[in-house]
Formats: structure tokens, C-alpha cells, sequence
């Protein structure tokens, strides 16, 4: 594979890297200036990566508060390991929507 520079000229792999590399420093060089020219001008621009929800906090909140489990092991619903089976079976067959009747098999 041939890389190809500004100029139309063939370059080699190492050109190339130095290049790209020479890119990314400037880039972030300038990236860094400009966030500590803001901040010294007293800029009040958010810097943080965090998530801002704002105002969305409260629709969140209900999202959250309405999101229980009702099949969880943890909760006190179910006494002993094979009721919390059998329970989650049926909660299983009754999603997929398969159930099929009963019929007996034929011998073989």
C-alpha cells in the first residue's frame, strides 16, 4: 500500500507516522491553550467530562424508583431456592409465549 503526501510524492510508512504524530501534537498543544486561555479570562465554560442531567433529574428519579424486580432472589418473595426456580420458569414460558398442550407420547 502506497501512501501518498500533500504534494502528490510517495511517502514511507515512518514519513507518514511522523507526520500524523506531529498533527496530533499541535492539535492538542492548541486544545490545551485554549481551555487555559478561558479559564484565565474567567470564563464560567464547563471543562468536566461528567454527565450534566439538569433539569432531567427529576424524570430520572421516576424512571429509577419505578424499576423493580420482582423475580429477584434477593427480595423476600421467595422462600426457597426451588420456588424461586419453578417461579422463574413459568415468568420464562409465559415471555417466550410457548405452551403448548399436553399430549401423551406414543410408545416406542
Amino acid at each position: 500500500m502506497k501512501i501518498i503526501g500533500d504534494m502528490g510524492q510517495p511517502m514511507d510508512r515512518r514519513t507518514a507516522l511522523r507526520g500524523s504524530v506531529s498533527t496530533a501534537r499541535r492539535t492538542v498543544r492548541r486544545q490545551h491553550d485554549s481551555s487555559t486561555e478561558q479559564r484565565s479570562a474567567g470564563s464560567t465554560a464547563r471543562t468536566s467530562d461528567r454527565a450534566d442531567i439538569g433539569s432531567l433529574f427529576p424524570d430520572i428519579e421516576h424512571l429509577v424508583s419505578r424499576n423493580q424486580y420482582p423475580y429477584s432472589f434477593l427480595t423476600s418473595r421467595f422462600r426457597s431456592l426451588e420456588e424461586y426456580r419453578a417461579a422463574g420458569r413459568r415468568a420464562v414460558l409465559d415471555a417466550l409465549g410457548y405452551q403448548p398442550a399436553w399430549c401423551p407420547l406414543p410408545p416406542r
